[in-house]
């Protein structure tokens, strides 16, 4: 009972998006629009919370400002392609499925999450998130993945994800020389472009 309790619960709960609005819409009038839906999404979601019942303690909290709802609105709008940073040690809890349907399905626009801090641990558990929300997301959603150090770069403990956070953070503290940094970034648009 308590698994289908959360999955209605993650059917119930969603991100706020933008209300309608056009040009000949006031800037004052789109305000009290926002304002109005951004009121009664907050207590719509915290009923949907509440009717968790006792799994509603797992639920993350959400964010009550406006305004950072407002900067996520207007840079989706401008955007033609929005890519979705998330810690690739659970990655599901920074991609909202209501966030990816809104990007794909309702703007039409073009979505890739970026698999950070991937240096952190083995190739192994990459490749089986990459696999699994490769699985799970649209299939015009690219997955890719993102490390901090420089292509060549000799890694902490000999393998990635040895020496955890405290190898990673002795590497960035280091001074990084140009030519790496070079090698890095084109090692990673060369592989953007060949997982597309």
């Amino acid at each position: 009972e308590t698994d289908s309790a959360a999955s209605d619960g993650c059917r119930m709960l969603s991100h706020p998006v933008r209300p309608t609005w056009d040009k000949g819409t006031s800037a004052a009038d789109l305000e009290k629009q926002e304002e109005a839906y951004f009121k009664g999404w907050c207590s719509r979601t915290s009923a949907s919370i509440e009717a968790l019942g006792p799994i509603a303690a797992d639920v993350a909290p959400f964010e009550l400002n406006l305004e950072v709802w407002r900067q996520l609105w207007r840079v989706m709008e401008q955007s033609d392609v929005v890519a979705l940073i998330a810690d690739v040690r659970n990655p599901t809890m920074h991609i909202p499925p209501s966030l990816i349907h809104n990007i794909v399905e309702v703007q039409r626009k073009g979505c890739i999450v970026v698999l950070s801090k991937c240096d952190l641990v083995s190739q192994a558990f990459v490749n089986r998130w990459k696999r699994y929300l490769t699985a799970k997301l649209p299939s015009h959603v690219g997955v890719f993945e993102f490390v901090s150090r420089p292509v060549g770069d000799e890694l902490p403990g000999g393998e990635r994800g040895a020496g955890g956070v405290g190898a990673r953070r002795r590497w960035i503290g280091r001074r990084v020389r140009q030519n790496e940094l070079e090698a890095h970034s084109r090692a990673t648009a060369k592989g953007l472009l060949q997982d597309r």
